[in-house]
């Protein structure tokens, strides 16, 4: 008897590490959900200063909070447009180019010194607002 003591206190000390490995995880899940809603929120904050500066500064924001819900997600990638790439079956066909064409906004926003209406940043900030949505549920 004293054997099988051994193994039903192995066996259960085990569940209890399943139980709170699955189940603490889950409160992470949340937090980190929380988390990113809210940094969603203060980049789009950002749009009311209504000059080239913040704009910029907003669609920036996004494509780095995209890249953080596409990890979020489960999706594989050392940066936002290799997840992106990674994460073409999460969208339609024409959501996700419209997607990625925000992607390369940021790019050209980040890389050339080039003038952006606003027009297309606002298209840019629209479906930034729509992936991030979609992937955190």
């Amino acid at each position: 008897m004293g054997e099988y003591g051994v193994y039903i206190a192995i066996g259960v000390a085990l569940l209890l590490g399943f139980v709170v490995l699955f189940v603490g995880s889950g409160g992470n899940k949340k937090e980190e959900k929380k988390k990113l809603y809210k940094e969603l929120d203060e980049a789009i904050n950002y749009l009311s200063g209504n000059n080239e500066s913040s704009l910029k500064d907003c669609v920036v924001r996004l494509d780095i909070i995209l890249g953080k819900a596409l990890a979020f997600a489960g999706i594989k990638g050392e940066t936002v447009g290799e997840r992106l790439k990674n994460a073409k079956s999460l969208f339609q066909w024409d959501d996700y180019n419209k997607i990625w064409q925000a992607h390369k906004l940021r790019n050209t926003l980040v890389h050339e010194n080039i003038n952006v209406s606003d027009r297309d940043i606002n298209y840019a900030v629209n479906y930034f607002k729509f992936a991030i949505r979609r992937l955190l549920g």
